[in-house]
């Protein structure tokens, strides 16, 4: 929302930001200034009844289903609505060889926390949990982007795992197990 050619929010990091940052907006060391007045946000077009973006919901619901599913850098980029843009894992240093305590868990999708800067609010998500979200994010832009009248409804079905894929029988060079040497 922040990246529409007329953005819908503002990255209210940016808005009104003084030239020298206020010590109560400093935590941790981080920088977490951001604008907590109306009347620059007005300024800038931004009220509670109007904003200068005319996209349909609809039309943002696609951009944000599109953006996720086929433009964002998963292996390279951090999800970063403090700037209102992506910056790389290694600015972060969010990297898979860094230590733990360093990229703050897993790397597979990386979420800044705009006032926790050091917080990564993807670390959660494993290479398989990856891969269902990215899928899931696929099948909604694919479902919106055909704007049958079945698709709305559709894109909330509960979602249906596929079905776990067998084992293959051990081949005869397998290591045996406790089971086979029984």
């Amino acid at each position: 929302l922040q990246n529409r050619r007329t953005p819908v929010v503002p990255v209210l990091q940016e808005v009104g930001r003084p030239a020298q940052v206020a010590p109560e907006d400093l935590v941790d060391g981080h920088d977490c200034y951001f604008c907590r007045d109306p009347a620059a946000l007005a300024a800038k077009g931004y009220t509670a009844l109007s904003n200068p973006n005319k996209e349909t919901l609809a039309q943002l619901l696609i951009a944000f289903f599109h953006f996720y599913a086929h433009d964002f850098d998963y292996h390279n980029s951090v999800v970063c609505i403090r700037l209102g843009h992506p910056i790389t894992k290694e600015e972060k240093q969010w990297v898979p060889s860094a230590p733990p305590e360093v990229r703050g868990g897993r790397v597979w999708w990386c979420i800044e926390d705009p006032f926790e800067l050091s917080h990564n609010l993807g670390r959660v998500l494993d290479r398989p949990s990856l891969y269902t979200v990215r899928g899931e994010f696929m099948r909604a832009a694919k479902l919106l982007a055909n704007a049958r009248p079945s698709a709305i409804p559709e894109l909330f079905e509960q979602f249906k795992s596929e079905e776990p894929v067998e084992e293959p029988a051990p081949g005869p060079d397998a290591p045996a197990t406790e089971e086979s040497a029984q």
